[in-house]
């Protein structure tokens, strides 16, 4: 597996997979946990909250209860391609459980 950086300044490496489809990585914190989860491009942001909160052995309901904000505190569009985000290199997501209906 070669190691190639497809979008200098952008999250991650890249690596190329015999699918054709290129992997990257990316800093995600969950519950204080800061975690890298690899992620195709092309994929919606929603994608990577499974796998965020799988490798950091955080419980969870339903994916649907759980949202993405940037460092900035702005809630991320879950629906939109991963790298229509334009990242840089060094960002931190930062995963959240919803407020239950009782606040």
């Amino acid at each position: 597996m070669d190691k190639q950086n497809v979008n200098p300044g952008q999250a991650g490496v890249g690596h190329s997979h015999g699918n054709g489809q290129v992997m990257e990585s990316i800093t995600v914190v969950v519950n204080g946990t800061p975690t890298e989860v690899k992620y195709n491009l092309n994929e919606p942001l929603g994608s990577i909250i499974g796998r965020a909160l799988e490798q950091t052995d955080t419980a969870h309901q339903s994916l649907e209860d759980w949202y993405i904000k940037d460092g900035g505190g702005k809630s991320l569009d879950l629906k939109e391609k991963i790298g229509d985000f334009h990242f840089p290199s060094d960002v931190k997501l930062f995963l959240n459980k919803r407020a239950g209906p009782l606040g």
